[in-house]
């Protein structure tokens, strides 16, 4: 992207987070004084009850908030749960001869694989600007991948006997996980716009390459509540990208690949690969709730192609 693309989009922003509009992600970020965000005719002059630890950032905040707009508590500390299962393509399938350093290339793969997987982070965050929430991830990684392919070789030398081969087997991981992300996020009254991004990196144990995951996610919704009420909540409906690196590797017996292949190629063999996302959107919806201005949960479930679920509490100071 451009520089002068980069810019654009931040006077955007901006603009758009400007006293008569709100940005809203981890909580409401940016609420002018009178307002009928809750669908009430109520433009009574609202108060901000609890004081933030200070009033920067974010940026531009202290002159937002003498202003009169309700911004959240600029810092937060919370726990995320993350589980999902997606269906993979398997590619740059090889299988290693594991006694001499020989292998064959599948040329064609017809392929079953899933995977998924569980993990539980802690994520602080904090308000850059008003519209710009920004946040790192912290924690631990459960995952499997269930490989089913059928594999095509040509016939060559080091695989004389065999054109067809089927690779069925389970693999099971864990390791520490960690990352950032980013929230930006606009609105006019009752009605909000949100895009964020998300990297991570899994370090799994036994592996030669760790797991990138990006995420890209973009949201649209609705403020739920009243004015008056302690508790207000949102609701939203989206659509999530996912791109990944997914590199594999394994032992299985020769014999479940090959039938009497022992004797060309030993009793086991390596198999090493990269898997890519099959579908990589899918269709989300979900909600917050503000139990009250220090107390926040997310619920997130998404659908079609890739289920997913999040979960996540975060207290606010």
């Amino acid at each position: 992207m451009k520089l002068k693309t980069i810019e654009l989009l931040f006077v955007i922003f901006i603009l758009f987070s400007g006293k008569n509009l709100f940005a809203q992600s981890a909580g409401i970020s940016g609420m002018p004084a009178k307002t009928y965000h809750w669908f009430d005719n109520d433009t009574a002059k609202l108060v901000q009850k609890a004081k933030p630890v200070s009033l920067h950032p974010p940026i531009f905040g202290k002159k937002r908030r003498h202003n009169g707009m309700i911004l959240p508590l600029p810092f937060g500390a919370g726990i995320n749960f993350f589980k999902f299962d997606q269906n993979y393509t398997a590619t740059d399938v090889e299988l290693h001869n594991y006694e001499n350093d020989n292998f064959i290339t599948a040329d064609k793969i017809e392929d079953k694989t899933e995977s998924g997987e569980i993990s539980t982070t802690v994520r602080p965050d904090f308000w850059l600007f008003p519209f710009l929430n920004v946040y790192g991830l912290f924690g631990y990684t459960n995952g499997y991948t269930n490989y089913d392919m059928t594999l095509t070789f040509i016939q060559t030398a080091n695989n004389p006997q065999n054109k067809e081969a089927h690779l069925k087997t389970n693999q099971d991981y864990s390791g520490a996980v960690y990352g950032f992300g980013v929230t930006g996020s606009t609105g006019y009254k009752g009605y909000f716009i949100l895009l964020n991004y998300e990297y991570s990196k899994t370090h799994r144990s036994n592996y030669k390459k760790a797991l990138n995951y990006q995420f890209f996610k973009v949201k649209t919704g609705i403020l739920l509540g009243h004015n008056e009420n302690k508790a207000k909540g949102t609701f939203w409906i989206g659509t999530s990208f996912m791109k990944d690196n997914h590199y594999f590797e394994g032992l299985v017996p020769t014999e479940s690949i090959f039938p009497h292949g022992v004797p060309v190629y030993g009793d086991f063999i390596l198999y090493t690969g990269n898997t890519t996302v099959t579908y990589p959107w899918n269709f989300l919806f979900g909600g917050l709730l503000n139990v009250n201005d220090y107390n926040i949960i997310v619920l997130e479930v998404g659908l079609i192609h890739r289920t997913h679920l999040n979960l996540s509490y975060t207290f606010r100071f």
